[in-house]
């Protein structure tokens, strides 16, 4: 019995859910955590970079500047949580049948895309950036997310 059914049985707790739901649910379960991906593991090193970056940067009052500068403020995180979705329903997608392993592969696939999206969008913002702030961070960064969308492609297309 899984960890989640056995502490609803222990605190007496019943859910009125379906055996088939609950097989489902079990299955679940035994899927590794996308958390645990090198892909994703990637994803988070390279959030976590830009997100502290960003918290340095100056402001300039230059029009494009802060257009890059929001676009990257958005899409940073936009990447990670993509990544994340786009390899947990790739995994559910191996478990279901039907209707639901077509959702599922379909969202995967999706979720991939905005994922790629996303990366190339922040590599873009920060090269653009570069010109008119100079910091050795930035060269790196555009490293990291040009490593992303490798990734991307490679473990999810």
């Amino acid at each position: 019995m899984s960890n989640f059914w056995g502490t609803c049985q222990a605190e007496c707790i019943n859910l009125n859910i379906s055996r088939e739901d609950k097989e489902r649910f079990d299955r679940f379960e035994k899927l590794t955590d996308p958390r645990k991906e090198p892909l994703y593991l990637h994803a988070k090193k390279t959030t976590n970079s830009a997100a502290r970056w960003l918290s340095e940067v100056p402001s300039l009052d230059i029009d494009e500047y802060r257009e890059a500068y929001e676009e990257l403020t958005w899409h940073h995180t936009m990447a990670l949580t993509k990544v994340y979705r786009a390899l947990f329903s790739k995994k559910e997608a191996c478990l279901e049948k039907g209707d639901i392993k077509e959702f599922s592969l379909e969202d995967s696939i999706k979720s991939a895309y905005v994922a790629l999206r996303s990366a190339m969008i922040c590599k873009n913002a920060l090269e653009f950036m570069d010109r008119y702030v100079r910091d050795f961070r930035i060269k790196e960064m555009v490293k990291e997310y040009q490593k992303l969308t490798e990734l991307i492609e490679k473990t999810l297309t």
